[in-house]
């Protein structure tokens, strides 16, 4: 677990666990409601969520005192047709070297502290130890320009644009560690 200081508040950053569960839900249907653009944020159902708190995948949830407030999951999705390497036509082996950044939500009461990419650089210090993981891959909507912003702050460079998530728009982005 780490702190961060933002606006004189205190933000703690850890793994999630099973029971941050309906935490992470209830946050993700708050983002849901509060999005003006709906395209530009697909959910993340339950059952997934419960698989990617499972090692080696994890979410990395932000904390102020109690509340989540923030969150961030990575998957490892091996040969799953989720591999976003097999969008890429990236033969196996690589695919087999790919990690997802699949969700990243931040509370609309908490935007504007750069949390989006604080919960990135902690994700990234757990990720860089797990040396079978050389790509990490993720979706950002060409429309949701925070976002997009964000992941390339973070090193991610844009590979390709394709319809996903049942015709939705999406950049395929790219991190090499």
């Amino acid at each position: 677990m780490i702190n961060h200081m933002a606006n004189s508040r205190i933000f703690q950053f850890r793994k999630c666990a099973a029971a941050d569960l309906d935490a992470i839900m209830g946050l993700q249907e708050t983002v849901c409601r509060t999005i003006k653009n709906k395209d530009i944020f697909v959910p993340t159902e339950r059952c997934e969520n419960e698989k990617i708190l499972r090692e080696p995948s994890f979410i990395i949830g932000c904390f102020d005192g109690p509340n989540l407030i923030a969150y961030c999951s990575l998957s490892l999705p091996g040969e799953d047709i989720e591999n976003l390497g097999w969008d890429l036509l990236w033969p196996r082996q690589k695919v087999l070297s790919c990690a997802k950044l699949d969700t990243i939500v931040v509370h609309p009461d908490y935007r504007g502290q750069h949390l989006q990419q604080r919960i990135m650089q902690y994700m990234f210090v757990i990720v860089e130890d797990n040396h079978d993981i050389k790509y990490v891959l993720t979706t950002v909507s060409p429309e949701n320009k925070y976002s997009l912003h964000n992941v390339q702050a973070m090193g991610f460079e844009v590979l390709m644009k394709k319809l996903k998530y049942g015709g939705k728009e999406r950049l395929i982005l790219c991190r090499v560690l």
